[in-house]
């Protein structure tokens, strides 16, 4: 029997961290700092623009909070898909912002 590869994963609060990252080139420490004014609706914004969502939708499946703890498997490895795409081409036209890896 052949074994299925193991997908990347990843939660959606260190996605959306990363996004914004890549997309305002700053550091992920800035990020953190500016997470105590409040994000969930922007970070929404950044799930429901990656993954093909409706904001509306992830915001009320996906749990409360910042770290979405209801987001489905299957949203967690598509994030983890292209956070390793990024990760792994960031000079990808795909790559909203060509960052440094972190």
């Amino acid at each position: 029997m052949r074994k299925m590869p193991i997908l990347p994963r990843e939660n959606a609060l260190e996605f959306c961290r990363l996004i914004k990252s890549y997309e305002m080139e700053i550091t992920i420490e800035q990020v953190i700092n500016d997470e105590k004014q409040g994000t969930r609706r922007e970070y929404s914004g950044i799930l429901a623009r990656h993954l093909g969502l409706r904001r509306n939708y992830i915001e009320q499946q996906w749990g409360l909070g910042i770290s979405f703890p209801k987001a489905p498997s299957k949203y967690q490895i598509m994030m983890g898909l292209i956070l390793f795409y990024f990760r792994n081409h960031p000079e990808s036209d795909l790559n909203p912002h060509p960052h440094p890896q972190t």
